[in-house]
């Protein structure tokens, strides 16, 4: 089992940052919200801020999904289980 540690960190780190995600989401809907009932410069400013940080952080997520964390669950997953997997995407 302590061959998946490294898996298990880069798992834990990919569910964190889909929290991180979400919140700024919520961050951006709240900021939508405001600038409606009240356009002002300082929302937007605020809201290009979450958003460029937001773009970066999917980036580097799908980033580390592509080429960190889906190489090491198909090797250890059996040739007929990542077969299976294909078929579906």
């Amino acid at each position: 089992m302590k061959q998946n540690s490294p898996l298990k960190n880069l798992s834990t780190t990919l569910t964190a940052e889909h929290r991180v995600m979400w919140d700024k989401l919520e961050m951006l809907n709240i900021l939508i919200t405001q600038y409606k009932q009240n356009p002002s410069a300082s929302y937007f400013s605020e809201f290009y801020k979450i958003s460029t940080s937001m773009i970066q952080l999917i980036r580097n997520h799908i980033d580390k999904e592509n080429n960190q964390f889906f190489p090491q669950i198909e090797k250890l997953l059996k040739s007929f289980e990542v077969e299976e997997l294909n078929k579906l995407v």
